[in-house]
């Protein structure tokens, strides 16, 4: 199955401190058309119409999952690829736009949040937890919105899929 490398998660911290700093116009929470990592996923043709995504609020942060069904595989992977790319470039100090699931991600990582990732067969699995009590109840606050907001992102997909919106 596809895997984030141990990269993406070594340049978090550096991407978005660079990324943070700068002047960027407010995007929503979830943009699957400007964001410069979110974008990747609906670039390859039908995984986002394909991708179940899930999040739960847990005791110490949060629990992400993510699945696609086979035939998607490929797919999945090339879109982490080119995330992952997207981070190298911000890295390097190119100026790029991010949405704000991703800057809140990045934030989280700046104030500590441990990132663990877990490949699964059809999927991934992503925990981010803390043990300082001001991070975790950041942790929750980001889930219940990505929660919220993602209902509103896949209902947007649904109707393009069945014909009723452009991508």
């Amino acid at each position: 199955m596809w895997r984030i490398r141990n990269t993406f998660l070594s340049l978090l911290p550096l991407v978005w401190l660079v990324t943070l700093s700068m002047a960027e116009e407010e995007m929503a929470w979830f943009d699957l058309e400007k964001c410069a990592i979110c974008s990747k996923l609906d670039a390859e043709k039908g995984l986002m119409e394909s991708l179940n995504w899930e999040a739960h609020v847990i005791s110490d942060g949060m629990l992400s999952i993510t699945v696609v069904p086979a035939g998607y595989e490929d797919a999945l992977l090339r879109a982490a690829e080119h995330m992952e790319t997207s981070l190298r470039e911000l890295e390097s100090g190119e100026p790029k736009a991010i949405c704000g699931f991703c800057r809140s991600y990045g934030k989280l990582v700046m104030a500590g949040a441990r990132v663990e990732e877990i490949d699964t067969l059809a999927g991934h699995v992503s925990l981010i937890t803390a043990t300082d009590p001001e991070v975790v109840t950041a942790i929750h606050e980001h889930a219940r919105q990505a929660i919220q907001e993602a209902k509103r992102v896949l209902e947007s997909v649904a109707a393009r899929q069945n014909g009723g919106g452009s991508k």
